[in-house]
């Protein structure tokens, strides 16, 4: 038994050395991005509102932050500001963008932004999101009350039904 452990210990190691070596010879696709995409992909952020939307979530983040954990000092706060930079994110995020849409698509998406329909979406969309998110925490709050309640009512009744008859004393 301990023959077919250790050989199956080490066959496993070998796969797992084979498998790093042909990942580290496969060149990185994820972050292989041309410039004409990458460009396209920032000029859609920027122009969709995505790094006012970004810095705004960073400042609320520090916000609550700030108010809620008053042990962090003002220092630390603003070295949290400033690790959240949108650039650093962009980097990430630009390749995520060229993986399902082609330079066409985004092209498209910057013309669409650009229309006064587009433009309404684009000040529309953070009014839609916060009351889709309000009426989602609202919705999971009493599926959640629900689901407790049925929880708690086959947890009472499988307690009802395992309970030993009990022998009065005579």
């Amino acid at each position: 038994m301990r023959k077919l452990l250790l050989g199956l210990a080490l066959i496993t190691g070998a796969l797992t050395c084979l498998q790093t070596q042909l990942r580290a010879q496969q060149p990185n696709t994820a972050l292989q991005v041309d410039k004409q995409s990458e460009a396209a992909v920032s000029e859609l952020l920027e122009l969709t509102g995505a790094k006012k939307n970004m810095q705004a979530m960073i400042d609320a983040m520090v916000a609550n932050y700030k108010r809620e954990i008053p042990e962090f000092s003002s220092d630390y706060l603003e070295s949290l500001r400033t690790a959240f930079n949108y650039d650093s994110l962009l980097v990430q995020i630009i390749p995520v963008y060229t993986r399902h849409l082609t330079l066409t698509d985004i092209k498209g998406l910057i013309a669409f932004y650009k229309t006064p329909l587009g433009q309404k979406m684009i000040r529309e969309t953070p009014g839609i999101l916060k009351e889709c998110m309000e009426l989602g925490a609202k919705w999971g709050a009493g599926a959640g009350q629900r689901a407790l309640e049925q929880y708690k009512e086959k947890q009472a009744d499988s307690v009802e039904e395992e309970q030993p008859p009990v022998v009065q004393e005579q």
